[in-house]
């Protein structure tokens, strides 16, 4: 029962970073007084916005996903128990594989993926700069993964429990992307 629980924890705590993450871009928009439309894994503004702005939307996102990964990380460690430990880590490993097709990416020099690829192309279109942005972003949401990871309070055998966890996570942020683009595209 305790495994059910946690489990349906997780897949809930999932879910609200992804929404939280999306949260991010669309303030921008709001901030801007920029309409936008908001769909599970978007944001887009439903006017022309300047390219300075488009980036700065991209940012939202990242920027609110990490600010929440440190709160929550902060509270898990002084207040120990499986659900704070699983909110700073689903927040900080949001990013982990987004990034790591960026990476990959990015050294190819091909189109970039996730939010933080469009904000290193929008930087510079050097591949060694896109590449050193993108591992950057990449080893800062894997250390805090890491440090999350080590605040659940598993007796034993932590790492197939933290994996366990990650992969339920990233089934929903799968999911998630999934009805996204059946909704938006009806595909």
């Amino acid at each position: 029962m305790k495994t059910a629980r946690n489990a349906a924890l997780v897949a809930v705590l999932s879910a609200a970073a992804i929404e939280l993450h999306e949260l991010g871009h669309r303030a921008v928009f709001w901030l801007t007084g920029t309409p936008a439309r908001m769909g599970f894994q978007r944001v887009d503004p439903t006017v022309p916005v300047s390219e300075a702005l488009r980036l700065w939307g991209k940012a939202g996102g990242p920027l609110v996903t990490l600010v929440l990964a440190l709160a929550f990380l902060a509270v898990a460690r002084r207040r120990p128990s499986f659900a704070w430990a699983a909110a700073a880590f689903t927040q900080a490993s949001l990013r982990l594989l987004p990034l790591t097709f960026d990476v990959v990416r990015a050294l190819r020099g091909a189109h970039p993926f996730s939010d933080e690829g469009d904000l290193a192309l929008g930087l510079t279109v050097s591949v060694p700069g896109r590449t050193a942005l993108m591992l950057a972003a990449w080893a800062l949401f894997a250390v805090l993964s890491l440090l999350a990871a080590r605040t659940f309070p598993f007796s034993r055998r932590r790492w197939p429990k933290v994996a366990a966890v990650y992969l339920l996570s990233l089934a929903v942020g799968i999911a998630a992307v999934l009805g996204d683009e059946l909704v938006v595209h009806g595909t």
